[in-house]
């Protein structure tokens, strides 16, 4: 497997950072350096994380949630239904897209209950294991299912706050 690194500057949320962006077989993720950062949790810091529901409006929660978590040392990949691209950063489609070049350990939802429903399928074809349903997208359709298959579901309070990202 290859790995490389470029760095450049971002903008995002007001914030200012260093970044470097690591290509591991063709798959881009955010890595922060130089940049105010946040303490991360011990259960999360060595995650993959898939941020669901990411488009390049700043303004929308999944952008922030995503580039929040860059910005504090997470590796973590953007997934949304349209695609494309944020600040040079491709964004998947689906799961199954982004597992194809690297699975996920943790899926956070931030989508509405009805997408949050067919991520939860996704996540169970998959074999993911863990999904964190930010407020909002919980579903409890969702939950009853995620939970049936063995996936540990946490869906009680922002991913951001509980890991003092935000």
């Amino acid at each position: 497997m290859t790995t490389s690194e470029t760095s450049k500057k971002i903008n995002s949320a007001e914030r200012r950072a260093d970044v470097r962006i690591r290509v591991t077989a063709g798959t881009k993720s955010l890595l922060c350096v130089n940049a105010s950062m946040h303490p991360i949790s011990n259960m999360m810091k060595d995650k993959i994380i898939a941020v669901a529901g990411v488009n390049d409006n700043p303004e929308k929660f999944g952008h922030r949630i995503f580039f929040g978590l860059c910005e504090a040392g997470y590796n973590v990949f953007p997934v949304g239904v349209r695609g494309g691209e944020v600040k040079g950063v491709k964004i998947f489609k689906t799961l199954a897209e982004l597992s194809q070049k690297q699975k996920p350990d943790l899926v956070i939802t931030v989508v509405p209950p009805a997408g949050t429903d067919k991520i939860v399928d996704d996540c169970i074809n998959l074999g993911i294991k863990e999904i964190w349903m930010q407020p909002g997208s919980q579903s409890p359709e969702g939950i009853k299912k995620a939970e049936a298959a063995g996936i540990k579901v946490t869906q009680r309070g922002c991913f951001m706050v509980f890991e003092g990202v935000w």
